[in-house]
């Protein structure tokens, strides 16, 4: 079930950042994910900050990554808010 997710992720992610918004082609899609599985740490923080940094260099990898962690601090205060 792991893997299906992961396959499942990654087809989500190729629609949403190759077809939609055109961030990035088919090939710089293959490599963003070869690099966010094989590198340490969770894989939607790696891929922010390797499409941040293609998009703006070090300081769009910076503030990906920054989005990224406010994101989630926000949805647990949520829902330690409604507890």
């Amino acid at each position: 079930m792991y893997i299906r997710r992961r396959i499942c992720n990654r087809f989500i992610n190729e629609e949403k950042f190759v077809e939609e918004l055109q961030w990035l082609d088919e090939d710089e899609m293959l490599d963003v994910t070869a690099i966010t599985q094989s590198a340490p740490g969770p894989l939607p923080v790696n891929a922010s900050v390797i499409i941040g940094y293609r998009m703006a260099g070090i300081l769009g990898s910076l503030s990906a990554v920054f989005r990224h962690n406010i994101a989630s601090h926000d949805c647990t205060f949520n829902h330690i808010s409604v507890l």
